[in-house]
């Protein structure tokens, strides 16, 4: 699933139309459907090589707590409190320390750069700076830079505030709302693409994107009313015109990372979600998201030639670091919406982290 995804995304990137076309707004249409279909069939098979014990553990799922960052532009902090310990989410602690690593799926530690800070709370699982907590037992951990997901984010993106009735209700609050702020992001995108004299194709592209996020927040804000959620409004911080290397660094992470682990998680959703309302709103969302996906890549190809050497290292770095903390920890109602575990999600993360690495 990942690599026809990633490789469909990346193969686009060289397959666009004109820089001078009137409007490309559904470049990369050809194959995307084969695309979607065959990454969904893919990871069919692979999730049944999975244990399925996880999902009936429904007294396992994280408490996630977005804290106050120190200013307008740190990073975010999350506390994560998980009931059944590290090894539920496929994460360990460094030896002789309180820091938080994953781990992979044959249970070896993954030192990437790419994994946020983490760290056990002095007295949740953690005592004089040694992990204390016994196998299962549960820990809070706080995170520098949460953990990702899916989708385009803006800068200046505030935190949600929902009211739900129900598990998935506030799942799908959540995803209603960050498909409404995807709208402010791709806006601004286009409005960063023409101030800097992108290809009119790339601007063009960007505003056809902002579209399909209206499309996206509409649709899941439907579903998030039927299970008894109220999403909430999208709420961004004004910014002002950013730098090349900056707009560079931000479509590294929430483009050609997050967008593109955004269409392979909408194609898994929507072979496995219970809910055939579900199903039909999330295919159609996970051909968007791999155009998009497409797009991100075409940008990163067209601002890397205007980047200095150690820009683009640095633009590389926070893309390959987005790659491997896209995967959240679940929530609960996981069937209904279509949702893989907690081992599917970081399998997922780890063979697109190989894929897009590699490139």
């Amino acid at each position: 699933m990942v690599a026809a995804a990633a490789a469909g995304a990346h193969a686009a990137c060289g397959t666009s139309k004109s820089a001078d076309a009137p409007d490309a707004s559904v470049g990369a249409e050809a194959g995307v459907d084969a695309t979607v279909d065959s990454a969904a069939d893919v990871a069919i098979d692979a999730g049944n090589d999975v244990d399925a014990a996880e999902a009936a553990m429904r007294d396992c799922q994280p408490t996630i707590t977005l804290v106050d960052a120190l200013g307008p532009d740190a990073e975010d902090i999350c506390d994560y409190t998980v009931p059944c310990g590290l090894e539920h989410h496929q994460l360990t602690h460094v030896a002789s320390s309180c820091v938080v690593a994953a781990e992979d799926l044959d249970g070896a530690v993954i030192d990437s750069p790419g994994f946020p800070y983490c760290h056990v709370l002095e007295g949740q699982g953690c005592s004089d700076g040694s992990f204390a907590a016994a196998p299962g037992a549960g820990v809070t951990f706080e995170c520098v830079g949460c953990f990702g997901g899916a989708g385009r984010r803006p800068v200046g993106l505030l935190p949600a505030r929902g009211i739900a009735t129900s598990a998935i209700g506030a799942y799908f609050a959540e995803v209603a709302y960050l498909e409404e702020a995807s709208i402010a992001a791709f806006e601004r995108l286009a409005r960063d693409l023409r101030t800097h004299g992108a290809p009119r194709a790339l601007v063009n592209r960007a505003l056809a994107g902002a579209r399909d996020e209206v499309r996206h927040a509409r649709a899941m804000t439907k579903i998030a009313k039927r299970f008894g959620a109220t999403p909430p409004r999208a709420r961004v911080r004004a910014y002002e015109a950013r730098s090349l290397a900056a707009i560079a660094r931000e479509n590294a992470v929430e483009g050609c990372a997050r967008e593109t682990y955004g269409a392979l998680l909408a194609a898994w959703q929507a072979e496995h979600a219970t809910d055939a309302a579900i199903r039909r709103a999330l295919k159609a969302i996970a051909r968007d998201e791999l155009r998009h996906a497409a797009l991100s890549w075409e940008i990163a190809a067209w601002i890397e030639t205007k980047l200095t050497p150690a820009q683009a290292r640095a633009v590389r770095r926070a893309r390959d670091r987005a790659t491997i903390a896209v995967a959240e920890l679940p929530p609960s109602a996981r069937a209904a919406a279509g949702l893989p575990d907690s081992r599917r999600q970081r399998w997922l993360a780890e063979q697109m982290s190989r894929a897009l690495i590699s490139i």
